[in-house]
């Protein structure tokens, strides 16, 4: 008790040092149990619940936006011609109508699954080829606590009814089970209930209507593991070799695209993946200058302890004694750093479970591991007890007595400090670089032009059997039932034009339909919104306009060096849900933001009034109007939707186009701030390291000081000779910083156009931090008369 009570008292003249050092301590342990659970969680390519070691493939293709969508049936059974491929699996998803009891449920996630899904994954029970067999229906815990138990139905042995066919569900699933495609499958049904799927005019090629349908997810498992590049163009030239001649559904003519292990999200891990590397790197920056501080202030309680060993040793203590002091001395700080870090954990673990992207990708289950914030603190324990144990060991292999030890410090230990500096600026430096260089890339992301980011959009969303009716006025931008007002009116929501099946082809190239986004906007849409004209005029009935990046598109594929105005008036054929036909490009306008700042692709706007009358009734339109008209507007659309339709359907805010713009973004959100904190919590520590070892040093030195100011040297050379060593570390870590930009190293996000100027800051903020807290550190001793320095 003794030991521990001494361990307190011992820093009761640093206080601010000793909380500052547990917190940072603590903040380690939360921060590298984030990174070890994410670094684990990524590292592998199935999810839990896939106990299949064997090499896998995941089947889908690539749209001309980069997004990840379904293939058909067809083409993943085509795959197992390759050589590599041992067999194959699949699963249609399809959100449909189901009634239960009385209930009727509509948008119901379901995945018919194959025979051989589970077997080729290894899932455990209840799912088995007897399962499939028996006809088994499983739902999901998500699917049962939220829809069935508000109902009042107990879902078990419980008949679902799917086109009239009577399912019975025979188990519910864990949560974590069967997340695909950032959708939490609700119930799993045999596929070869996909035929109550298909209409009556496709009876007669029922098997060629649902193969050809690309709504199939499949999955290869692969005999040894096989470089995907290659097995990618082995797939490709199958698909040139067998095309489907008996396809009832046009091929969307999307990329063929093969994903390494079972994952349909590789975008967002790939970004899961660059968070983790970047918090690795700066935790390893972090814990080096944490380390470094309590290395430095263990060894300089040691020597002002050294009386008090050398008593000890005389005794007949021994080294091991000594040790076991320490860490009862310790335990104390290494209870409020436990503490601390459960806090900081919970915090981390709340802060990430609210994040978007981690909900979307670990379906909202993902939780930091109690074992892996076990094994960080048990990490940190054991490097500051070594930290502890080696100052002590330094102290106690020293000459004691040794005239040495008194006179200050040597020109080895004043050259060790000087190294120990520059890395402390480097890794700073680094920091600080890093973090203004995303914070340039996120700027660059949050500059809207060519848009009013203040438009406001309003939505709605239609319950069961609710349908809206869009007059003819409206669809023709004439707002005169809504006072006037300048209203627009889209059938997308800004940010989801990509959402979309159409497709385009030029009138000389007809047979070669691409891929494209597309809206079905009202003519006043661009003026609302404020999107200048590139060249030609507003939206007509039998026109369309287009965005600078197709009509570039549509320009490169005619190998066309015309102006672009050239496009006005040429045909293109569009095709669409229930929509084919020619129509006439009108006008072209700048790229609008509808995928973020810096990301654009080709866009097509379609009148509104060609919007297939019974699509339309089912999805209400998205309205739009500026800022100073918004509430009045919003007002306008309820007053009128209340008098004309009904009362119950009731529009709302969505946000700006500013704010709808951010929401696409949150992963670069979730990295700057990150990144932020973490450079933040290392510029804090450094300053903390740089007070306490320049005013460590002075005391060390503080009898060689005090000869120098007897023989006539100024208390301000005095001043600059001290603060030589930091400066002289500053300009090696400036040097060595330029000299790896030279080489053109850069650490992930880094922009070298932003490089120099960014160093420059760097150095500025280190710079200011070495003057600043040099003083603090310095200007009390140097007011001390010179007999002080000789006590």
């Amino acid at each position: 008790m003794f030991d521990v009570i001494y361990g307190w008292r011992k820093w009761q003249h640093q206080r601010i040092k000793y909380w500052l050092l547990c917190i940072s301590s603590a903040l380690f342990v939360a921060i590298m149990s984030v990174a070890l659970n994410l670094y684990l969680l990524i590292n592998s390519d199935r999810p839990d619940w896939v106990e299949s070691n064997a090499p896998m493939a995941t089947v889908a293709t690539k749209t001309a936006l980069g997004l990840v969508s379904p293939t058909s049936h067809y083409k993943i059974k085509l795959l197992e011609k390759a050589p590599a491929v041992k067999q194959s699996a699949s699963f249609f998803l399809q959100q449909i109508k189901l009634r239960v009891e009385d209930a009727n449920l509509a948008k119901v996630n379901v995945a018919f699954y194959s025979e051989n899904l589970f077997s080729l994954l290894s899932a455990s029970a209840p799912f088995s080829s007897l399962a499939y067999q028996e006809n088994h229906v499983f739902i999901s815990q998500d699917f049962d606590q939220r829809i069935l138990k508000n109902a009042k139905i107990n879902a078990l042995n419980q008949q679902i009814f799917l086109k009239e066919q009577a399912l019975l569900i025979t188990h519910i699933l864990p949560k974590q089970v069967g997340v695909f495609a950032n959708s939490q499958i609700d119930i799993w049904i045999p596929d070869r209930d996909l035929d109550l799927l298909v209409p009556s005019f496709a009876k007669s090629s029922a098997t060629s209507f649902i193969n050809s349908q690309h709504q199939f997810y499949g999955f290869a498992e692969l005999h040894t593991a096989t470089e995907l590049k290659t097995l990618e163009n082995d797939y490709r030239q199958l698909l040139q070799d067998f095309p489907y001649r008996d396809a009832v559904f046009v091929d969307p003519g999307n990329q063929a695209y093969l994903i390494d292990g079972i994952e349909l999200s590789p975008s967002q891990k790939a970004f899961l993946i660059k968070q983790c590397w970047s918090l690795l790197t700066l935790i390893i920056g972090f814990g080096f200058v944490l380390f470094s501080t309590l290395l430095s202030s263990f060894i300089q309680q040691a020597i002002q302890r050294k009386k008090e060993y050398a008593i000890k040793f005389s005794l007949g203590a021994d080294f091991a004694t000594l040790v076991v002091n320490q860490i009862r001395e310790n335990m104390v700080f290494f209870s409020l750093i436990a503490l601390f870090s459960l806090l900081f954990i919970y915090c981390a673990n709340t802060v990430l479970q609210q994040g978007s992207v981690y909900q979307s990708y670990f379906n909202s289950e993902f939780a930091l591991n109690p074992a892996y914030s076990a094994i960080s603190f048990i990490a940190t324990f054991l490097v500051i007890t070594l930290c502890n144990v080696y100052a002590l060991h330094k102290v106690a292999n020293s000459n004691l007595f040794g005239r040495s030890f008194q006179a200050g410090l040597s020109k080895k230990q004043t050259r060790f400090m000087l190294a120990n500096f520059s890395v402390f600026f480097i890794i700073c430096s680094l920091a600080i670089v890093y973090t203004l260089n995303i914070i340039g890339i996120e700027k660059q992301k949050f500059t809207l032009s060519n848009i009013d980011v203040s438009a406001q959009e309003f939505s709605t969303k239609l319950q069961a059997k609710q349908k809206f009716y869009t007059p003819k006025d409206l669809q023709q931008g004439n707002t005169s039932i809504l006072g006037n007002l300048d209203i627009a009116l889209s059938s997308k929501a800004f940010t989801k034009t990509n959402s979309s099946g159409a497709k385009y082809a030029t009138f000389d190239q007809r047979n070669e339909l691409q891929p494209v986004a597309s809206g079905y906007v009202s003519p006043n849409y661009f003026s609302v919104l404020s999107i200048p004209f590139l060249e030609g005029k507003t939206l007509e009935t039998t026109s369309v306009v287009i965005n600078e990046v197709l009509a570039q598109q549509i320009m490169l594929n005619k190998a066309s060096a015309l102006p672009m105005s050239s496009l006005l008036g040429q045909q293109l054929r569009i095709q669409d849900f229930m929509l084919d036909g020619n129509f006439t490009i009108a006008g072209i306008v700048k790229n609008a933001p509808h995928f973020g700042a810096t990301n654009h692709a080709p866009v097509l706007y379609l009148p509104f009034e060609k919007q297939l009358p019974m699509q339309a009734e089912y999805m209400a339109p998205y309205f739009y109007a500026k800022q100073i008209d918004a509430n009045s507007a919003l007002t306008m659309i309820n007053q009128w939707l209340a008098k004309e339709q009904s009362s119950v359907i009731s529009y709302s805010k969505t946000g700006t186009i500013n704010q709808l713009v951010e929401q696409l973004n949150q992963g670069g959100k979730i990295l700057l701030f990150t990144s932020g904190f973490m450079s933040l919590a290392i510029v804090t520590l450094l300053a903390i390291a740089l007070y306490f070892q320049i005013k460590a040093s002075f005391k060390q030195n503080q009898h060689k000081y005090g000869t120098m100011l007897a023989l006539g040297m100024s208390k301000l050379e005095l001043y600059k000779r001290v603060l030589a060593t930091p400066l002289l570390a500053l300009a090696i870590a400036t040097a060595a910083l330029l000299f790896l930009m030279i080489l053109g190293y850069k650490p992930a996000q880094i922009d070298l156009n932003l490089a120099g100027s960014v160093t420059f800051i760097a150095w500025g903020i280190i710079f200011l931090m070495v003057m600043v807290f040099g003083h603090l550190a310095l200007h009390k001793d140097l007011k001390k008369p010179i007999r002080d320095y000789f006590m």
